[in-house]
């Protein structure tokens, strides 16, 4: 259960970036970023994925991006998206789902480093 607050974390933390200043932009040019975000966002300490989930960073870019998409399929997003309270609220609830999914089908080694 701490896994998965540790991922939805780091994924809640990853949309804030985004969410700066209020724009409408296009959902596909918003999803394009939110996933660059959420991936590196996850994925970036390789080092770590690697010896903690036994994940190397292209098998967790592929791992989020596939949860993304399952995620997608359940919300509903409009055409455009305003940054900022709209764009944190999108992004959360998506990093959440992806999250939980992540939480649920990564297993965490018993290594004392991967322990929270």
């Amino acid at each position: 259960m701490r896994q998965s607050f540790v991922l939805i974390f780091i994924i809640v933390l990853s949309v804030q970036s985004m969410a700066s200043r209020e724009l409408l932009v296009s959902k596909n040019k918003w999803l394009r970023l939110y996933s660059k975000n959420l991936i590196s966002g996850i994925c970036l300490d390789s080092v770590k994925i690697n010896k903690c989930f036994g994940k190397t960073f292209y098998n967790c870019k592929l791992d989020v991006k596939n949860n993304l998409k399952v995620c997608l399929k359940e919300a509903k997003i409009k055409t455009r998206v305003r940054t900022g309270r709209e764009s944190k609220k999108l992004g959360h609830k998506l990093g959440l789902c992806v999250g939980v999914k992540l939480s649920q089908s990564w297993k965490v080694s018993q290594k004392s480093e991967c322990q929270l």
